[in-house]
């Protein structure tokens, strides 16, 4: 989403803290840590990542679910997104991982027998967070998305193509439009020069 602002560490805390129902935090958590699109996260069923019984280290959506319906998409998940995904399942379904229908979508909707939340339905939860926190700039779904974008760049050393293969990019521009750039950053950088 245009103009959507990657998060701080302390605005994503906050807004971590401030959910009331654990799907909701639980979609927080993977978005800023696999930085996949909303319409992905909101396909996400739990053949995606229960294997053997557990939450597997891993998550994999088929490409039916990916923007350009190339190839699927899988991801390493980081251990926060294993605990929160522990937690929902067990919320939704009790202990018993083994007995689950596979097919059943992990952020289910109230409506219908299985299907998920919508787009708007994220929007609106996320929305009353932000303006609830009295946060500043556009934050939306795509700010998920966004933070990740940051923590790769800079946790990598700022390499375009590692942020690239992260989200899953097919063009470096594209990925380069993800970057938000910090004018006191800059500011500070032109006053250190010698």
């Amino acid at each position: 989403m245009a103009g959507c602002k990657s998060l701080s560490d302390e605005e994503v805390q906050k807004i971590k803290n401030s959910f009331v129902r654990q799907r909701d935090r639980t979609l927080f958590v993977l978005g800023i840590r696999t930085g996949w699109r909303i319409s992905q996260l909101l396909s996400i069923q739990l053949k995606h990542f229960i294997q053997h019984g557990q939450v597997s280290k891993t998550l994999k959506i088929d490409r039916t679910a990916t923007k350009g319906q190339k190839t699927s998409q899988e991801c390493a998940l980081h251990s926060e997104a294993i605990t929160e995904l522990t937690k929902l399942v067990k919320d939704q379904y009790g202990n018993n991982f083994n007995s689950l229908n596979p097919d059943l979508y992990l952020f289910k909707s109230r409506k219908g027998i299985n299907s998920p939340i919508k787009r708007a339905h994220v929007h609106n939860i996320l929305k009353a967070i932000v303006n609830c926190l009295q946060l500043d700039g556009k934050i939306a779904s795509h700010s998920m998305r966004k933070t990740l974008s940051q923590r790769i760049y800079k946790n990598s050393g700022n390499d375009l193509l590692i942020t690239q293969k992260a989200l899953n990019h097919s063009y470096i521009s594209s990925t380069i439009n993800y970057l938000d750039v910090n004018q006191k950053e800059v500011d500070k950088l032109i006053l250190d020069m010698e």
